[in-house]
């Protein structure tokens, strides 16, 4: 889903007043995917933020900013010795 002038107050720790264009928390990696190829919004400039501790904001974005939002955790490989693990951060 794509939030259209969506309000970036709450998404930063600051509180700042900045709105975004268009706005996206993709839940997997096949939606953004999905939202990376869309026609709509590939010629736009993207911003990608996590969950603002470290964002200052200081005008409106005239971007598709893009939240990931991806959880869970997953084993890759095991052996007898050690464990890869991929750790979903969005």
């Amino acid at each position: 889903m794509v939030e259209a002038d969506a309000d970036l107050a709450n998404r930063n720790t600051l509180r700042l007043p900045a709105r975004a264009k268009w706005f996206s928390q993709p839940q997997s990696g096949p939606e953004l995917a999905a939202l990376l190829q869309d026609a709509c919004y590939r010629a736009l400039p993207r911003i990608v933020i996590g969950d603002g501790s470290n964002l200052l904001l200081r005008a409106d974005l005239d971007a598709l900013v893009i939240r990931p939002a991806m959880r869970g955790v997953r084993v890759v490989e095991e052996d007898d010795r050690q464990v890869l693990v991929e750790v979903m951060a969005g």
